[in-house]
């Protein structure tokens, strides 16, 4: 399955303490996030995770078509 992780500034730490605290399960996974949200869950985890733009230069518009494209091919 494939994961977003997109968190506004103000959420960064709670969704760092989320990934933190579910990253076995997270491993499991590909992960994709928006650019500063990726990288700061990289420092703090052994994730790895495909990085977007961050979300004011279109990384969340990036997410957004790849689940329009996944939908598509259903």
């Amino acid at each position: 399955m494939k994961i977003a992780l997109i968190a506004h500034d103000e959420k960064k730490p709670e969704m760092i303490r989320l990934a933190t605290a579910y990253e076995p399960i997270l491993k499991q996974h590909d992960l994709v996030a928006t650019g500063a949200t990726g990288e700061q869950i990289m420092d703090k985890t052994d994730l790895t995770i495909e990085a977007v733009n961050g979300g004011p230069y279109g990384g969340d518009q990036q997410i957004g078509a790849m689940i329009a494209k996944m939908r598509s091919i259903w």
